[in-house]
């Protein structure tokens, strides 16, 4: 059976730095770690996590809750999986009702002896109102409003004012914008974002065509024959999710108006179908991925005493340039 040692021997390091490359408990130089990770994968070795648990008194397992499965949970949760992969953890993944989320308790469904953390990813931006468990833990597409929590949420704010600029800068000064709930906190950040953009290049607001939504692609359709009835008319509308710029993109192709040639059109989270409506539509990507590794990292942190301040940190949103929209020629 290969051991610690036998690796240690053949790359020509101290057993110590194996242990390292494989625990990331110190630093590696880069040119060594290769050395090393060659090594590990030609022999296929695989640490004893028994004996190493029981020496460190950890598990290295982490706990992952969430309260649904769909949207862009499981992006967030591939961020979180390939981090503590790449640091020899793995993860327990379950499922609660949001509804009841005041009276939960983590440990109806983990074993406090079975995890060693535990990251919440919320299926929406929002304030988490469970019990706050007595383990380390941090919450990613959701935040508390307690100072000493950690969360990673993205920086819908950004995202928009992003996108309201690429149709500024595309000579759109009269664009239209559909929103989402105004109590979700998604809904506020990709307003306030709007409107910045607007006041940052001293640009004309127009409120009548502003309108709020409910996230489907009906309400976008609906909310797009109120903003283009009549003779004056946006020449661009910005729809604060994909769903219902798709609801904008079939009322137009219903009443003969030409995507982006009679009206530029841009949407916000970049979900999967969005390369598949015609014409590409223009969107935000959410950094999902991303924030699920950074929560797990952070977590990783707490748990191996690296305290440091708290991490309440929002991640940038991308702009992805599709061909709904184009320069306004008006």
């Amino acid at each position: 059976m290969t051991t610690i040692r036998d690796i240690a021997k053949i790359a020509g390091v101290a057993p110590s730095t194996v242990s390292h490359v494989l625990n990331g408990t110190a630093p590696v130089s880069s040119k060594t770690k290769a050395k090393v990770q060659e090594v590990i994968n030609e022999y296929q070795f695989q640490p004893n996590f028994i004996a190493k648990s029981l020496k460190q008194n950890r598990t290295f397992t982490i706990g992952v809750l969430t309260d649904n499965f769909m949207d862009f949970v499981p992006s967030m949760i591939g961020g979180i999986e390939e981090y503590l992969y790449q640091q020899n953890y793995s993860i327990l993944i379950s499922k609660i009702r949001y509804e009841h989320e005041s009276e939960w308790d983590y440990t109806q469904l983990f074993n406090p002896k079975q995890i060693d953390g535990l990251i919440y990813a919320s299926s929406w931006v929002r304030e988490i109102q469970w019990k706050t468990p007595d383990i380390p833990h941090t919450y990613v597409y959701g935040y508390t409003q307690d100072l000493a929590e950690d969360y990673v949420i993205p920086n819908d704010f950004q995202g928009a004012y992003d996108a309201t600029m690429h149709l500024l800068t595309l000579r759109h000064h009269k664009i239209g914008f559909i929103n989402g709930p105004i109590d979700w906190n998604a809904s506020i950040e990709r307003l306030n974002g709007f409107i910045e953009a607007h006041r940052s290049e001293g640009l004309e607001i127009f409120p009548k065509w502003i309108k709020t939504g409910d996230w489907s692609s009906e309400s976008g359709y609906s909310l797009a024959a109120d903003i283009l009835k009549g003779h004056e008319r946006p020449t661009a509308i910005f729809a604060a999710n994909d769903s219902m710029a798709a609801g904008v993109i079939r009322y137009c192709a219903a009443h003969g108006m030409r995507i982006p040639k009679d009206i530029s059109l841009v949407g916000f989270d970049n979900t999967d179908f969005s390369t598949l409506l015609l014409p590409g539509l223009t969107t935000v990507e959410l950094p999902t991925f991303k924030m699920g590794k950074l929560a797990a990292k952070r977590l990783l942190d707490h748990i191996q005493g690296e305290q440091g301040s708290n991490l309440k940190k929002k991640v940038d949103c991308k702009l992805i340039i599709r061909d709904s929209t184009m320069e306004n020629k008006c």
